[in-house]
């Protein structure tokens, strides 16, 4: 179940509130022959997912999806290729931010479970290509572990940061992914082999967790690029939510604290998406980044049956040119405020703290270059015209800032 009631205005979302991500394709695989895996080329630094990589065939024209998302044409021409005379068989490409580690980088692992591996390609060597930063043994530690829970054997695991054409490579079909869709259901993105991937971890956590009282509400910190996180973390706080930095903790240890609560809280994102490793019918509460609801986040939110409410407390009016990525804006609203029973005023009244946040927010923007987003402002007006009138009413906090309120 997912309640909507607590954002600003659910029917700016229209009917994407209402789709359906589950498909009912059957998997399969592709054979390659003579194909070529070509690493990770950047093109931007700092962002991933605009660079090139996957794998072409042996005229060098890509095989769509081999790249972390469904994006055409990531082929390019490498200076030298090696030749192998092996068998092998693809199983994605690795970023090494935790959201893309729950979604795009174990999409094709349901492969190695499946009859048809089992019956002919058992014991055959598995290939990945790393992103630029990747590395199993400092920023993707987590990851590996996972990986360990799912049966990987390391030893016959190939990290690919060369051209190498090999005699045959075997491509799983992707259990997650835009390419899902089908005439009946465009929206899919997921299928059950995803579910079930998923759902072999949530077991494993299941059968070793170890109780433990001091852990019964969790709120999640995700802290990059979250200007204001901080205040709504003390409010959870003050309602009995354990704090917890997700990334200070090895996975099982997060496992272990996941299966035990009973109400988990985080910012939408990389930190929400470990919800998916919840009990049944636990209660989840989710903070929008922004005037959008991530996109895998929505996803996520169909795998299993969980108490999930979106709770609006965020005034983010920018946006980043290359992607919805910060920074973003938080405080204790009225909706926050209203959920746990402590608001019900006409008028909500923000406070200095929630003030000086936003100040601060508008500043690094600005030096940022970043552009104030019309679009969202349709989202946020009523919120935001009662937020700048109680902040131009703030006369000494404004001249201790140097903050012009006519840049608004």
């Amino acid at each position: 179940m997912v309640n909507y009631d607590y954002l600003y205005n659910k029917e700016y979302y229209g009917d994407d509130l209402n789709k359906n991500y589950i498909s009912n394709k059957k998997l399969g695989c592709r054979i390659i022959s003579n194909g070529i895996v070509l690493p990770h080329k950047q093109q931007v630094p700092g962002h991933d997912m605009l660079g090139g990589g996957g794998v072409v065939d042996n005229t060098g024209k890509y095989i769509e999806g081999t790249f972390l998302h469904d994006n055409p044409s990531r082929e390019y021409k490498p200076a030298s290729i090696r030749y192998s005379n092996e068998t092998v068989i693809y199983i994605g490409m690795f970023v090494a931010i935790w959201g893309h580690c729950l979604t795009d980088n174990i999409k094709r692992l349901w492969f190695l479970k499946s009859d048809i591996y089992k019956k002919y390609f058992n014991g055959y060597k598995l290939i990945y290509i790393p992103m630029w930063n990747f590395d199993f043994e400092t920023n993707a530690k987590n990851f590996k572990r996972l990986l360990q829970i799912w049966n990987i054997d390391f030893d016959n695991f190939k990290s690919i940061t060369e051209a190498i054409q090999y005699k045959n490579i075997i491509i799983p079909d992707v259990s997650f992914g835009g390419s899902l869709g089908d005439e009946n259901n465009v929206n899919a993105v997921f299928t059950n082999e995803y579910k079930e991937t998923i759902n072999y971890i949530r077991q494993f956590a299941l059968q070793n967790y170890v109780p433990n009282m001091s852990f019964k509400k969790l709120y999640f910190m995700h802290g990059r690029k979250q200007i204001g996180e901080e205040l709504i973390a003390q409010y959870f706080n003050s309602k009995g939510y354990t704090l917890v930095f997700p990334e200070r903790l090895t996975f099982e240890e997060q496992l272990n604290i996941l299966v035990n609560c009973e109400s988990f809280a985080s910012t939408a994102g990389s930190c929400s998406h470990n919800m998916i490793f919840l009990r049944e019918n636990t209660e989840v509460i989710l903070i929008p980044r922004g005037a959008y609801l991530t996109g895998y986040q929505e996803i996520l939110n169909q795998l299993f049956s969980l108490n999930i409410t979106y709770i609006d407390s965020t005034l983010s009016l920018f946006v980043n040119n290359l992607a919805q990525d910060g920074p973003f804006f938080y405080f204790v609203s009225d909706k926050l405020k209203k959920y746990f029973g402590d608001c019900d005023e006409d008028v909500y009244h923000y406070t200095e703290a929630d003030f000086k946040m936003f100040i601060k927010y508008f500043k690094y923007s600005m030096s940022q270059g970043l552009k104030f987003n019309h679009e969202y402002m349709k989202y946020y007006i009523e919120v935001f015209n009662n937020f700048l009138d109680q902040l131009k009413q703030q006369r000494t906090l404004l001249q201790e800032e140097k903050f012009h309120i006519n840049k608004l």
